[in-house]
């Protein structure tokens, strides 16, 4: 129980603080059901994307070794450094209930194949081609898996937060805000009652004084 002196306006002041308590635990609630909701989405969307990212994985291997019979034996280091990358990662801002949780947004800029190494008759493979725009898809998708694990985490801190914030509430400060409440009023309602005998008292004295005035004019 909090050392509060026992008066009408900290008794008033305390109920006040109370109030706003009890609505910030509804709101702090309702905050992390919606936290939960979001995260629910988030964890499924990543499932969903991690599924298709393990397929493009699959095809990216098979699409390689594919490359490597066609190139004769040439070195695949030499045909894949032969190729120019040019992409980028953009954070956008963004937030869900006052997290922050950047979007990253995956930009493949003009390829431009400066290979010398003949890949067939025409001088180009469409399986190296194909394994390129696979390989562009796996790096959209990486990034787009990295923005959702990463909300994720942040979204499943926030709610521990949020809980411990709740917890708090719950078990401290508004219990021990409702009991300072009751003991304020135990005390002042002793003393409304002692000052009411006090002036029962004092009435009945004043009572007394006046009958015993009347008795004494009435004897004399």
């Amino acid at each position: 129980m909090a050392n509060v002196t026992p008066t009408k306006s900290n008794l008033t002041a305390l109920q006040e603080e109370t109030t706003l308590a009890k609505e910030g635990h509804g709101l702090l609630e309702q905050k992390r059901e919606v936290l939960v909701i979001n995260l629910n989405s988030i964890v499924a969307n990543i499932k969903e994307k991690r599924g298709l990212l393990d397929e493009k994985l699959s095809n990216v291997y098979h699409q390689l070794n594919l490359v490597r019979l066609e190139s004769g034996g040439i070195n695949l280091d030499l045909i894949v450094n032969s190729v120019a990358h040019d992409y980028e990662v953009e954070p956008i801002p963004h937030s869900i209930m006052g997290v922050v949780a950047p979007r990253l947004v995956y930009t493949e800029k003009k390829t431009t194949n400066r290979s010398k190494v003949p890949m067939g008759i025409s001088g180009t493979s469409p399986n190296f081609d194909k394994l390129l725009q696979i390989t562009i898809e796996i790096k959209s998708l990486i990034t787009e898996v990295a923005y959702l694990e990463s909300t994720a985490w942040r979204l499943v801190n926030e709610i521990k937060k949020t809980q411990r914030r709740i917890n708090a509430l719950e078990n401290f400060v508004i219990p021990e805000a409702v009991e300072t409440i009751k003991f304020i009023k135990n005390i002042l309602e002793e003393k409304d009652r002692e000052t009411l005998f006090q002036i029962k008292r004092i009435k009945a004295k004043q009572e007394k004084k006046k009958a015993l005035k009347k008795e004494t004019a009435h004897d004399v």
